[in-house]
């Protein structure tokens, strides 16, 4: 079984140590991911010990076997074997299987009991390339990741808030794993944790009132939750978190003077470029940070209508939409300030919400020494995972959406970094919205500049790159103009977020990079230039055309042995210079070849229109 867990985010015991981005394996992931390809995160969250590594593997067994729409069996769940040793670190639950050793440590690890298994947070080593129904059929790269259960006894506040508030903005699809029912506390850390990814967007005007309702939200954390953590810490890091000062994100711009024409254009926003960020704006304050979560209920025992092995997808039907009934009864609004707040905060950060109720597994599975088998899990429980793998992974899949536009493996990975960065600079267990929206904006610049910067570099290599003919100064300045202009115009497209003083100095470091660039691919043209220093071998060349010339002549006019001499050393001469400039000027021959060949077709076609026009 190709691939394995790769541990991104490591936590530790200390500060130094604690929510670091494991940037090589991020980036062995990602690299894998086909250039242009968007990307699809797929993370599961939750309460330790509620089965989520458990269940990451059988979405591996199902992504791996590749499954038609038309085999809607659960036949894939022993296609690799009819035990689910992959990840199983139960005691002795694998010693039977024959290369165990090796199949629990390719897989997210799980066990029975009440120990912790997942620390930090982990991404499948392989992208899955599945076609998203919702995106019209488009291919998109579907990655796994797991995350450290929440509420652990040993996990603070902050690093909870970090591992589900990085979770929550990363991933396309967020499976929020319950265990039994959406009890109160649930939601409110939902809401609580998901709130600054929406105050991230809010203009700075609404910002105060943002903060306020957060602060509130703070104050009424349940009973609930204080059993869950440590009263004395949680009740720090609340008051931390209400008192912290925003902190504006870095940003380094060249000051450099960019070209006459290109600083014409940059040197203030244009009133259309003004008008067409405030466009951009508005439409964010009225979007959703984050796209989809699913509550995923596990070990449900209050079906009306239960959906069995066999059934046809009819029952099924009904049996969902008793789930929804259920998920619209828990978020109903309610009377009460506190109740009604939380369930209006949930509503405001995600675009979409869901709810799946999963029956028990069988008791076999939660102990310590089971063995993976897949036919002591109960039959009710695999018709519905079988069921559940289907609706997240062919019909719900599309891509990770930031700022409402698809994103790639290489700007995932920025995301991921300015994340980090964001989480671990803040001084308090929670970040504060701005710092999370300079954060955003920073990788929003940053992608909408690689994006802007390559499109000018792509044009320009396509032209006058490495092995290209010599082009004339006037077309490479043509293009130029063009494709500079292109380059600006998607960075103006993409680069929405933030103030605008940041986007005009990302803006200006962008018109710088173009005249380096410029720079450069000028400047290697020039030297294919198979005229460059013409006049350098006029000489020489001048003088082996006379030395030939003086040997035909004394050929000619004396037949005598001295004229022979003279004739054999004209000849010499003649040669030797013409061999002197042959080396010498090799890469101008070869230029002017190349010059030759390309303008050829344009000779010709040149040539035949003029003879068609005569004929006429």
């Amino acid at each position: 079984m190709p691939g394995q867990p790769l541990q991104i985010i490591k936590t530790g015991d200390s500060e130094t140590d604690n929510f670091l981005l494991n940037e090589e394996n991020l980036k062995s992931i990602l690299d894998k991911v086909p250039a242009e390809t968007k990307v699809s995160v797929v993370a599961v969250v939750g309460a330790f010990r509620t089965g989520k590594s458990f269940l990451l593997n059988f979405f591996l067994r199902y992504l791996r076997a590749n499954v038609s729409d038309e085999d809607t069996s659960d036949a894939w769940m022993i296609s690799e074997g009819e035990e689910l040793a992959e990840g199983n670190m139960n005691e002795g639950g694998w010693s039977m299987v024959e290369e165990a050793e090796i199949r629990r440590e390719a897989s997210f690890q799980w066990r029975g009991g009440e120990q912790r298994q997942t620390t930090g947070i982990w991404m499948w080593s392989e992208p899955f390339i599945r076609e998203s129904k919702a995106s019209n059929g488009e291919k998109v790269a579907v990655l796994l990741m797991d995350t450290q259960g929440m509420f652990d006894n040993e996990t603070t506040m902050t690093l909870t808030a970090q591992i589900f508030g990085l979770s929550t903005l990363v991933s396309a699809f967020q499976i929020y794993n319950v265990d039994k029912r959406i009890q109160e506390d649930n939601l409110q850390h939902l809401a609580l944790f998901s709130e600054y990814g929406r105050m991230a967007l809010l203009p700075e005007n609404e910002m105060e009132e943002a903060k306020n309702n957060l602060s509130e939200q703070m104050a009424h954390r349940t009973d609930a939750e204080t059993l869950l953590t440590s009263a004395n810490a949680a009740d720090s890091q609340v008051s931390d978190a209400s008192t912290v000062a925003s902190t504006p994100a870095e940003s380094t711009v060249s000051e450099e003077v960019a070209s006459p024409a290109l600083s014409r254009q940059s040197s203030r926003p244009t009133l259309s470029r003004a008008a067409s960020r405030r466009a951009a704006r508005l439409q964010q304050e009225q979007r959703k940070p984050f796209q989809r979560l699913l509550f995923l209920v596990r070990d449900w025992q209050n079906f009306d209508k239960e959906f069995h092995e066999g059934d046809g997808h009819e029952v099924f039907l009904e049996v969902h939409e008793e789930m929804q009934q259920y998920l619209a009864e828990v978020l109903r609004t309610r009377s009460l300030a506190d109740l009604k707040s939380t369930r209006e905060q949930i509503a405001r950060c995600f675009d979409k919400l869901d709810c799946f109720l999963l029956p028990h597994p069988g008791f076999a599975v939660t102990k310590k020494n089971y063995d993976g088998k897949i036919n002591k899990i109960e039959a009710d429980f695999r018709a519905m995972v079988n069921k559940f793998v289907r609706f997240v992974f062919d019909e719900e899949l599309e891509a990770k959406l930031i700022n409402q536009r698809p994103i790639t493996a290489p700007e995932l990975k920025t995301y991921f970094e300015v994340y980090v960065k964001m989480f671990r600079s803040s001084d308090s267990a929670f970040p504060k919205a701005m710092t999370m929206l300079d954060a955003t904006a920073e990788a929003n610049n940053r992608n909408s500049y690689d994006l802007a910067i390559n499109h000018y570099k792509t044009a320009l290599e396509n032209v006058a790159g490495k092995d290209k003919p010599f082009v004339k100064e006037t077309e490479l300045r043509q293009l130029h103009d063009r494709v500079s202009q292109e380059a600006l115009d998607i960075f103006d497209e993409r680069a929405t977020m933030g103030a605008d003083d940041v986007i005009e100095k990302s803006r200006n470091t962008l018109i710088d990079q173009i005249e380096e660039e410029k720079s450069r691919y000028f400047a290697t043209n020039a030297l294919r230039n198979p005229f460059k220093d013409l006049e350098f071998y006029l000489l020489p060349l001048g003088i082996a055309l006379a030395a030939w010339f003086m040997s035909v002549v004394t050929d000619v006019s004396c037949s005598t042995d001295f004229c022979e001499a003279v004739e054999d050393t004209f000849v010499n001469i003649y040669f030797y210079v013409l061999f002197i400039l042959i080396v010498l000027g090799w890469s101008h021959i070869m230029s002017g070849v190349k010059y030759l060949k390309a303008i050829a077709p344009e000779l010709v076609d040149h040539i035949q229109q003029n003879a068609i026009k005569k004929n006429n």
